[in-house]
């Protein structure tokens, strides 16, 4: 049981974060007529992938509490991976003025920096597009991303990265 520790290869808590993005980046593809890769890239994969183990754990147990403790919903910084990975902190984001994490945000060079709004179009965040799209068509962002949608999700991903290695772990 031991050799599929933390020192291995496994990155349970990667690999279950970053599926969450992705299929969060396929149920808006699904529903609207959003892009998959403006919500996630093999890139974004790549970077999870990359951080420590225990660090993507401690982000999946915050972001998890969100999920079930606080009802969180729609798409935000409480259900942001890369937010919690670069300590976003929302109090001190307003307008005209980048948030330090912010310019250090990996997902934040892949698809624009998510808090910056910008009157044109073209120059928007993919991010801010993408709230953007889900107004146009009607859709309620925290109706389509609903908490009962993050926590089937999660339940689901804690199912097939999770569960077996907590298991493994009371034996």
């Amino acid at each position: 049981m031991g050799t599929i520790s933390r020192g291995g290869q496994m990155k349970n808590y990667n690999k279950l974060l970053s599926s969450f993005m992705e299929l969060k980046s396929i149920h808006l593809e699904e529903m609207t007529t959003i892009p998959k890769d403006w919500y996630f890239l093999e890139g974004d994969r790549e970077e999870i992938m990359s951080w420590n183990e225990d660090e993507a754990e401690k982000i999946w147990i915050k972001m998890d509490k969100r999920i079930q403790k606080h009802n969180a919903s729609g798409i935000n910084y409480e259900l942001c991976p890369f937010c919690y990975f670069n300590n976003y902190n929302h109090e001190i984001t307003v307008s005209k003025r980048h948030n330090p994490s912010c310019m250090k945000c990996g997902y934040g060079q892949r698809h624009g920096i998510c808090t910056e709004i910008y009157q044109s179009e073209e120059d928007q965040s993919q991010f801010q597009r993408i709230l953007r799209t889900l107004k146009l068509e009607g859709f309620n962002v925290y109706k389509t991303l609903s908490n009962g949608y993050y926590k089937s999700l999660a339940e689901k991903l804690e199912d097939e990265y999770i569960s077996g290695k907590k298991a493994a772990a009371k034996d």
